[in-house]
């Protein structure tokens, strides 16, 4: 087993009426608790503050995510990309290709590594051109920082934000995730 391993595990959260109930204790058992890696933008709390630019050069934040549901999926290495396109899949599949509900974030740490434009033309030769707009990248770790994320994990996450931009649930792991129905169904409905 090697380092990748244990980081990644598919794993998943949901707010559900009885865990919303709960919440309040889980927030103070959790402030007494050591702090350990999990992925940060928390069930039912704003998705972190972040700004990114998308693979055509475009700037954006977080703020975009408000106003209607949405989907948005991460990756922190290049090894994921596989696994986020089966969920990009899944969700235009689902909710056919509604121009800013699905959105990809590319939160790599590659700064030693890659100019910003190899990487962009490189994530562009791999991505239809209609997505360029809702791919958004940063290569110097910052937005994995932001998010709380760690780098280089083989695993995507996948969000369901409401129209306030707030985290409904989150599946880190492949589409194939025995929660992705539920999933699903929360982003659909």
């Amino acid at each position: 087993m090697d380092a990748h391993d244990s980081e990644a595990r598919p794993s998943s959260r949901i707010i559900t009426r009885r865990s919303a109930l709960a919440l309040p204790a889980a927030v103070g058992a959790a402030a007494l608790a050591p702090r350990v890696a999990s992925a940060e933008p928390r069930l039912g709390a704003a998705f972190p503050g972040f700004s990114a630019h998308d693979l055509n050069g475009g700037a954006h934040t977080n703020r975009e995510f408000t106003g209607r549901k949405r989907f948005v999926v991460v990756i922190t290495s290049t090894d994921a990309s596989e696994l986020s396109r089966a969920w990009l899949d899944q969700a235009e599949a689902r909710l056919g290709r509604a121009r800013g509900n699905v959105h990809t974030l590319v939160a790599l740490d590659l700064s030693f590594i890659a100019f910003d434009g190899i990487v962009r033309s490189q994530a562009r030769a791999h991505t239809p051109q209609w997505r360029w707009p809702f791919v958004w990248l940063e290569r110097d770790g910052s937005l994995a920082r932001a998010l709380g994320l760690p780098n280089g994990n083989r695993l995507p996450w996948a969000y369901v934000l409401d129209a306030q931009g707030v985290v409904r649930m989150w599946i880190h792991g492949p589409v194939s995730h025995p929660d992705a129905p539920a999933f699903w169904t929360l982003l659909t409905t």
